[in-house]
């Protein structure tokens, strides 16, 4: 699995699996974990009740039963954009919980 910048304006983040499959997922407009945790943006939020606050709000807008395969577009969102502090923390952890290797070129835009 790869994981790259999406060349869709609609999307964050595009995964690529066995180069078939491409799953699109992350709303480039809204708050996640990854960006408001960043100190070096300026959208970054220094009180981590209010950080908290944003995770629990996705949490609840989305069906748990979802979550438990890997190739959902709810597991990648919620697992890789809300569920640690960064992107590699997230990558880190979606790999030991789902058994797969993800290689992160999130720097490269998808072709």
């Amino acid at each position: 699995m790869k994981l790259y910048k999406s060349d869709r304006d609609d999307y964050l983040y595009v995964m690529r699996i066995n180069h078939e499959c491409h799953i699109y997922f992350g709303d480039p407009w809204a708050l996640n974990a990854n960006i408001i945790n960043d100190k070096r943006r300026a959208i970054y939020m220094p009180d981590k009740d209010d950080r908290e606050a944003i995770k629990k709000e996705y949490a609840d807008c989305i069906n748990p039963e979802k979550l438990n395969h890997f190739k959902s577009t709810e597991a990648l969102e919620y697992y890789l954009l809300y569920n640690k502090d960064s992107l590699n923390a997230s990558i880190d952890d979606f790999c030991q919980r789902f058994g797969v290797y993800v290689k992160n070129y999130n720097r490269k835009l998808f072709k």
